[in-house]
């Protein structure tokens, strides 16, 4: 018989930092800049896919990285998460970037935000 290994993952998801708060992703997005929100989506996703499988700080990183570039009230609703759930954030089993909603989020870029290179600002994406 073949053994198999199960793992626990946990996602990060909208309700986890703003509870009870829907974002509609054409509203959302309807400002921001259609190549610099790609470029800087693939770029995560790339690095994502690129990383050293046994980096178990990837996903930690880059939500306290992604976290300094916010604006003040989202860095304050992201660091309250991160302070609650310390043990699980560091954890190896933490994941903030899957692929699935990541290509989902590249998606509504496409669809949704305005055409345009310029710079994001810290609150756009």
């Amino acid at each position: 018989m073949k053994e198999v290994k199960l793992e626990k993952l946990f996602l990060v998801g909208q309700d986890d930092t703003y509870p009870g708060l829907f974002i509609d992703p054409k509203i959302f997005l309807k400002d921001v800049p259609l190549g610099a929100a790609l470029s800087m989506a693939c770029n995560i996703l790339y690095h994502y896919s690129e990383r050293r499988r046994d980096d178990s700080e990837f996903q930690s990183r880059h939500l306290i990285q992604w976290m300094m570039k916010m604006e003040n009230q989202d860095k304050i609703s992201i660091s309250n998460f991160v302070q609650q759930n310390s043990p699980l954030v560091l954890s190896p089993s933490f994941n903030l970037i899957d692929r699935r909603p990541f290509l989902n989020l590249i998606q509504h870029i496409l669809v949704y935000s305005r055409p345009g290179n310029d710079q994001l600002s810290s609150g756009g994406l």
